[in-house]
C-alpha cells in the first residue's frame, strides 16, 4: 500500500475551537509568557568553570568513508562574556569510492571551501542568560526560538555537514518591551527574524499580565523546486542550484496571563500569521494561519521537578504550514517531504501545491528532574501532512558520565514511519570520564548532505565516531 494510501483520517477536533473569525476576535486578549525551554545539543557546554581548554581524537566512519577526527578547543568566560574557540579537523583514510573531490587521503574539502566555514574556529560567543535583560550569541544556533514558536521554533543553523553557518541571536528585555532577533548566518544572511513585544499590564500575582508583539521573518534563500521547475544540480561548493524565490513570515500575536502563583504561570495565546511565497508560475500570494494555545510552568512542581508545557491548536489556508522556520528548516527548505514518497519538492512548493486549508495540533512538555536530567518531547499533528515528534534528553556528567541524545522526525503516519531515517534528525553522544583530565567519547548519528543527480536533494549520511580526549578545568 503506498504511503499516501496510508493517510490517516483527522482525528475528532472541534474545528470551531479553530475557526478564524473568532481567532481574531481573542487575538487582542490571549497569549504566552515564555516556557521553559531546554533544547538539548550534542555540542559541549558552554563553561561553568572560568576556562576549559584541551584536545581530542577520535576515529569512524562518515558515509561509509573511514575518517581520523582532531580538535583542539578552548572555552572561557568573564563575568558575563564567554566564548568558545574550536579547531577541528577531519581528515580521511579510507574511501570506499573514487575519491570525488581528489582528497584522498587528505583533509575534507569540503569542510573549509567556502568563507563561512572558516567561521566555525568561534564555536560560540555569548553574553548574559536568558534571564538577563540582554542576551546575545554569536556562533551555532541550537534550538532558537522566538515569541511563541509560532513562525521561528527550536532553529538550529548547521545540519548541513558540508556548510557551516556562524549566526547571531539577540534578546533585550527592558521588561516593559522586549526584542528578539536573529540572522542564520552573519557573513551571508539568507534568514533573518525580529520580534518586538511591549508589556502594557504586568502584575506581580493575579491575571493581568498582557503582551503583545509583531514578529516578522525573512528568507531570502527559499528556493521554489517542484516537478515543475526542478533543481538543476550542485554548484562548486556543493549548493543546490534553483529557481529563485523569496518566503517571509509576519504575524501579530498576544498573550495573557491567566493564572499565576508564585512562579507557577498558566497563560494563554494567539498568533495570526500570515506566509508569502513565491512561485515561478503563479507569482507572489499570501496565505493565513492562525494559533491557538495554553502554556503552563510548574518551576516547583515537585521536589526537584521542574515542568513547563503546552498544548495548541492551528488552523490555516491552502499555500500555509505551522511553524515555517523549525529545526529540520535548513534542510526542508529545499527538500521537504511530509507525507509521500516525494523527492525534489522543496518547502514553498509543498506549501503551495499539496496543502489545503486544514487544522492541526501541537503538544509540548519540558521537564528538568533534580537539576540534572533535562527531557523535552513535541508532538504535531496535522490533517494533510502527516505527523511531527521531536525529543530530546540530556544528561549531565554524573559519575563520570555524560549523555545527550536527540530524535526528530516529520511525516509520521503510522507506528512504521517513527524508525524512518530518511526523514529523521537522530543522534546520540556519551562522554565517560577515565580519570583526571582524561575522558573517552562515542557519538552515533546522522547528517545532511546534499547529493547531486536527476532530482538533487539531501541525503542523511551515518557517522559514527570513538575517541579519547584531555579536558582540564582551571
Amino acid at each position: 500500500m503506498s504511503r499516501a494510501a496510508r493517510q490517516t483520517t483527522p482525528v475528532a477536533v472541534a474545528f470551531s475551537l479553530l475557526a478564524l473569525p473568532a481567532l481574531l476576535g481573542l487575538s487582542a486578549l490571549l497569549g504566552l509568557s515564555a516556557l521553559l525551554a531546554l533544547a538539548a545539543t550534542a555540542a559541549r557546554a558552554e563553561p561553568a568553570d572560568p576556562a576549559v581548554a584541551g584536545g581530542e581524537v577520535a576515529t569512524g566512519v562518515l558515509d561509509g568513508d573511514l575518517y581520523t577526527n582532531a580538535a583542539l578547543f578552548l572555552a572561557f568566560s568573564a563575568g558575563d562574556l564567554r566564548v568558545g574557540l574550536h579547531a577541528p579537523l577531519r581528515v580521511r583514510v579510507f574511501d570506499r569510492g573514487a575519491p570525488a573531490d581528489g582528497d584522498t587521503p587528505g583533509i575534507r574539502s569540503r569542510d573549509w571551501d567556502e568563507p563561512s566555514d572558516w567561521t566555525r574556529i568561534l564555536r560560540f560567543a555569548s553574553w548574559g542568560d536568558p534571564d538577563d535583560p540582554v542576551e546575545l550569541r554569536l556562533g551555532e544556533l541550537t534550538g532558537a526560538s522566538l515569541g511563541h514558536g509560532t513562525i521561528v521554533d527550536r532553529f538550529y543553523n548547521t545540519l548541513d555537514l558540508d556548510h557551516y553557518r556562524s549566526g547571531l541571536r539577540v534578546q533585550v528585555d527592558t521588561g516593559a518591551i522586549v526584542v528578539q532577533a536573529l540572522v542564520d548566518d552573519v557573513l551571508k544572511a539568507d534568514l533573518s527574524a525580529l520580534r518586538v513585544a511591549g508589556r502594557p499590564w504586568r502584575a506581580p500575582t493575579g491575571w493581568r499580565s498582557l503582551e503583545v508583539g509583531a514578529t516578522v521573518a525573512v528568507d531570502r534563500n527559499a528556493p521554489w523546486i517542484d516537478a515543475g521547475t526542478p533543481a538543476t544540480g550542485l554548484n562548486s561548493v556543493g549548493r543546490i542550484q534553483s529557481a529563485d524565490s523569496v518566503a517571509v513570515v509576519s504575524g501579530l500575536d498576544a498573550a495573557l496571563t491567566l493564572w499565576r502563583k508564585r512562579d507557577r504561570t498558566l497563560a494563554a495565546y494567539t498568533d495570526v500569521v500570515a506566509l508569502r511565497t513565491d512561485s515561478p508560475q503563479d507569482g507572489a500570494t499570501w496565505a493565513p494561519g492562525v494559533h491557538l494555545g495554553l502554556g503552563l510552568e510548574l518551576p516547583d512542581l515537585a521536589r526537584n521537578v521542574a515542568l513547563g508545557s503546552r498544548i495548541e491548536l492551528r488552523a490555516w489556508d491552502q499555500g500555509y504550514l505551522p511553524t515555517w522556520v523549525d529545526a529540520f528548516y535548513e534542510v526542508q527548505r529545499y527538500d521537504y517531504r511530509p507525507a509521500a514518497d516525494v523527492g525534489g519538492t522543496s518547502k514553498t512548493a509543498w506549501a503551495r501545491r499539496a496543502s489545503e486549508r486544514s487544522m492541526g495540533a501541537l503538544v509540548s512538555a519540558d521537564a528538568l528532574f533534580a537539576q540534572i536530567v533535562q527531557v523535552s518531547a513535541t508532538f504535531e499533528w496535522s490533517a494533510d501532512a502527516g505527523n511531527g515528534l521531536q525529543l530530546w534528553v540530556v544528561v549531565p556528567e554524573r559519575s563520570g558520565l555524560e549523555l545527550r541524545a536527540a530524535y526528530g522526525v516529520r511525516g509520521v503516519l503510522d507506528a512504521e514511519d517513527l524508525g524512518d531515517l530518511d526523514r529523521a534528525n537522530a543522534l546520540l553522544s556519551a562522554r565517560y570520564r577515565l580519570g583526571g583530565p582524561a575522558y573517552a567519547a562515542a557519538v552515533v548519528g546522522q547528517r545532511w548532505q546534499a547529493v547531486d543527480g536527476a532530482s538533487p536533494h539531501y541525503q542523511a549520511v551515518l557517522e559514527a565516531t570513538v575517541g579519547a580526549g584531555i579536558e582540564t578545568r582551571f
